[in-house]
């Protein structure tokens, strides 16, 4: 095997990243038909992130989705801010996305039928979350 080839499928094992910025699918049946795309199930582990504030995580080998609002049920991040989010079935606000380049491929897709304000390429940085 040439050099070359090693780095190429070292690179594929390492996770790939993404975010978008101010997420809406508009309606709880929208996000619940991005997260069947994905694999995922609708119910999150809830865990706290790097601020006080908790980051809702869905995941399944080879792909994590991390939202600062839990579409579903409308629950917020933070819920001293933005009430007028409270209990917004559809709004994921920040989203970061980590896994398989290929899963992460998928989920890109789906979070694009949503309205988002921006996207960040490679990076997770809009939900400021590290894993641990």
């Amino acid at each position: 095997m040439s050099i070359g080839r090693d780095i190429i499928d070292e690179a594929k094992k390492k996770a790939v990243e993404w975010g978008f910025d101010l997420t809406n699918f508009g309606s709880k049946a929208k996000a619940e038909k991005a997260w069947k795309a994905m694999g995922l199930n609708t119910k999150p582990k809830k865990t706290m992130g790097s601020k006080p504030y908790m980051r809702y995580i869905w995941s399944r080998p080879g792909l994590e989705v991390v939202c600062t609002n839990n579409p579903f049920e409308g629950e917020k991040a933070d819920p001293s801010k933005a009430a007028s989010m409270k209990g917004q079935p559809g709004y994921c606000s920040y989203v970061g996305i980590r896994g398989k380049a290929s899963e992460v491929k998928k989920a890109v897709a789906a979070f694009k039928k949503a309205d988002y304000k921006d996207e960040s390429k490679k990076s997770m940085d809009f939900v400021n979350f590290s894993k641990e």
